[in-house]
């Protein structure tokens, strides 16, 4: 068994909110969400079945954030109707990797 951890920031990242998708009189609108961090943890759980051959099952968590954006506009045909703006939020996830695992040389 082993356990992996790791941490990362994002700089200066950004969204578009693809609105022109929804009608084409309407623009695409880039947000900035500057900097954040997030990091995932995983544990790797191996069991030998038969000589070369192992199941492997890597049980893992990971949470990223995204910061409040700047406000943008939104057009519709180049008239400004809307002011828009990415909210704070955090994703949590949680998963089971299982792999079959035959060595040979």
């Amino acid at each position: 068994m082993s356990i992996d951890a790791s941490a990362r920031y994002m700089f200066s990242g950004g969204v578009t909110a693809y609105f022109s998708e929804i009608n084409h009189g309407l623009n695409d609108v880039d947000l900035n969400v500057g900097g954040t961090s997030g990091g995932n943890i995983k544990a790797n759980i191996v069991i030998l079945l038969h000589g070369d051959v192992s199941l492997l099952f890597t049980p893992w968590y990971e949470i990223s954030s995204i910061n409040l954006s700047n406000i943008g506009t939104m057009t519709f045909n180049g008239y400004p109707i809307a002011r828009v703006q990415e909210p704070n939020s955090a994703t949590n996830k949680f998963g089971l990797n299982l792999s079959l695992r035959i060595i040979s040389l």
